[in-house]
């Protein structure tokens, strides 16, 4: 039965499901524009999944090794990620990076577990279109300002 639940819970996980292989064979820019397109799509996943939403706050919750493990592959797939498309364009700022893109990912789970008790967060509607646009064009221009101010071009 644990074998089932892990698996159910790795299918569920956006990162662990999002690989090398999955992405575009030719990538310019650094991984930018994938970079926003893998953002607002983990926003909107997260956002209509509500089982994945308790499972993220079990997983804050309570030490199980069924979540350590899905933990494990989402740092492995993103470690291949940035090894691959982001470290090499940033260079000595990949760490400043990095952090940026745990700040802004956390801040994409934490926003959709918030709207199970609240519809708003600094003013913003999590729960219509508009809200949730909002959020998504934001990141984009966070995106943006790092490539910009990070990147080597």
């Amino acid at each position: 039965m644990d074998g089932l639940l892990d698996q159910y819970i790795r299918s569920l996980d956006f990162w662990n499901n999002a690989t090398l292989e999955a992405l575009p064979s030719e990538i310019t820019d650094g991984g930018k524009e994938l970079s926003k397109q893998l953002l607002t799509q983990q926003y909107d996943y997260v956002a209509n999944n509500k089982e994945l939403q308790e499972i993220l706050i079990w997983g804050l919750a309570e030490s199980r090794k069924s979540l350590r493990d899905v933990n494990q592959g989402r740092e492995e797939n993103g470690e291949l990620m940035f090894k691959a498309l982001s470290d090499p364009y940033f260079a000595e700022n990949a760490t400043d990076f990095r952090t940026a893109m745990a700040i802004l990912i956390s801040g994409i789970y934490y926003l959709n577990m918030y709207t199970t008790n609240a519809d708003t967060f600094c003013g913003i509607n999590l729960q219509n279109e508009e809200g949730r646009t909002q959020i998504k064009n934001t990141l984009k221009k966070m995106l943006d300002m790092l490539y910009d101010n990070l990147g080597k071009g």
